[in-house]
């Protein structure tokens, strides 16, 4: 199997407060032969995947909220991380 896509971010910072920081990105693909590849019988499927994630960043902790479909299920999550 082989996917393709194309992906598109926007980044921004606080106008008051110089340490946050902002983000959505954007990702649309395709995986090439996916109805050959799965065991799956609705002939509807056509392998499009979608994601959009927001991006937070205050001072050294960020969070990312992502929510995707892939088959026509749709999925969601939410990560915490610190930066050193």
């Amino acid at each position: 199997m082989f996917t393709t896509g194309g992906s598109t971010e926007i980044i921004w910072q606080g106008s008051k407060n110089k340490d946050r920081q902002y983000g959505f990105r954007l990702f649309i693909g395709s995986t090439i032969g996916l109805k050959r590849n799965i065991n799956y019988t609705d002939e509807r499927i056509n392998g499009l995947a979608t994601d959009l994630s927001f991006f937070l960043k205050i001072r050294k902790v960020y969070g990312i909220f992502s929510n995707g479909t892939n088959l026509r299920n749709n999925s969601a999550k939410i990560t915490l991380g610190y930066s050193f």
